[in-house]
């Protein structure tokens, strides 16, 4: 058995990793720099899966330069989005030979590395197209840094909702993921949460992006961390702050810093589309949540905010994807709503939550029971759920860009 430890700061695709035969695989990802050097140091390992990415207080070079100095016959297979010829030179001199795309990660052709014998000659895939991987359904293709907008009409729960795919990703997906409360009008997230925090961290967030020192080291000691895979930005800020103070360069950079680190990123909105923080993060997603609840005053305000979005602000609707919430026993049926918002695609259904109350003012916690149709939800990250009758297989196509439609 080949000793593994993987350092890719990615739990999905650690698991995938430890079905693999023939390797006793270390039980956790290593997700900085120092911690990778400090195991290979005091252990045995024949294989080393990273990324030349990880946090840490030294350069990608150095990082790599000391793991062939403390392991030089370890078997290192490197994930990286460089394309610089002189770095892969650098690589091939350090006597790092296996090379792969890390905005292609691929099972299969790990294991198919992992076989080869880099002892003897350079294995690098690196930009190359693979035709029969790319049209095939089996092969898990991930991209991070997936961005989810959650907006809607007033009073739709939006904050609700966006916490409710918050829980998804983390408990069902088990993906790392943000949640940024923007909602400059309303914010709710830390009380729906019943998060025990600073319920502005967006102001300190602004802070240092005003003072040029916003990175991800910065941002991970701000936000609230609910658990390994769950962070959130809350934000209680006053309506003046976000007219003299927020703009477009603070969410920018917000995201920006945010897509080094978590795969999913979602964004709670205002439900005004005259604040400048709606129009860009509904530009800048991914996907659009749409937040509607069963009844004729919601929905034509609905059909007024989605003409306005496609028409002036030139939104495609195949990015919107819409979800019922509070469902309750005189609404209207999921049919009738389709029929009246017929040009868009319906994800999911939410029931009216009788003790929602309790979870607001702290005395339970939110929960998934109200959702129906919880394979749809799959569907919306582009997911089979029953591909390959394993659990692991609802990863394989989790952020691909084109995402299968509900």
């Amino acid at each position: 058995m080949d000793k593994t430890i993987v350092a890719l700061d990615s739990s999905v695709f650690l698991k995938e990793i430890k079905a693999i035969e023939k390797l006793e695989v270390y039980e956790h990802d290593i997700t900085y720099m120092e911690g990778v050097l400090e195991y290979i140091s005091k252990n045995e390992v024949n294989i080393l899966i990273t990324k030349d990415t990880l946090e840490g207080e030294m350069t990608k070079e150095i990082y790599l330069k000391q793991i062939k100095l403390l392991k030089p016959n370890c078997k290192v297979i490197l994930y990286t989005k460089e394309t610089d010829e002189r770095y892969h030179e650098f690589l091939h001199a350090v006597g790092i030979y296996l090379v792969l795309d890390i905005r292609d990660i691929n099972i299969n052709k790990l294991k198919e590395v992992i076989k080869f014998k880099s002892s003897l000659k350079q294995y690098n895939i690196f930009n190359k197209v693979d035709k029969e991987r790319k049209n095939s359904v089996d092969i898990m293709r991930v991209l991070t840094k997936k961005k989810f907008a959650i907006f809607g009409t007033n009073g739709a729960g939006k904050s609700y909702v966006s916490y409710v795919l918050s829980l998804f990703i983390s408990k069902e997906l088990n993906i790392k993921n943000i949640l940024l409360d923007f909602d400059l009008q309303n914010s709710a997230i830390d009380i729906y949460g019943n998060l025990k925090c600073d319920n502005n961290i967006l102001k300190s967030v602004v802070e240092n992006v005003e003072n040029n020192t916003l990175d991800i080291k910065k941002l991970e000691q701000l936000i609230y961390k609910k658990n390994a895979n769950t962070s959130y930005l809350t934000n209680n800020s006053a309506i003046y702050e976000y007219q003299n103070t927020l703009n477009v360069k603070h969410y920018k950079k917000i995201i920006e810093v945010a897509s080094e680190k978590y795969d999913a990123i979602l964004m709670d909105t205002p439900s005004s589309l005259y604040i400048d923080v709606t129009k860009y993060v509904l530009k800048e997603a991914d996907d659009i949540i749409f937040v509607v609840n069963p009844n004729y005053i919601s929905i034509r305000q609905a059909l007024k905010y989605l003409e306005f979005i496609e028409n002036i602000w030139g939104i495609s609707n195949n990015k919107i994807n819409i979800v019922i919430n509070k469902v309750a026993e005189n609404s209207l049926t999921t049919q009738q709503v389709s029929n009246l918002l017929k040009r868009y695609n319906i994800c999911l259904e939410i029931k009216y939550d009788l003790n929602l109350e309790d979870s607001i003012n702290g005395m339970r916690e939110i929960n998934l029971s109200n959702v129906n149709g919880i394979e749809r939800i799959y569907k919306l990250f582009g997911i089979n759920k029953y591909e390959n009758n394993r659990k692991l297989s609802l990863l394989n196509k989790i952020f691909n860009k084109e995402v299968v439609k509900c």
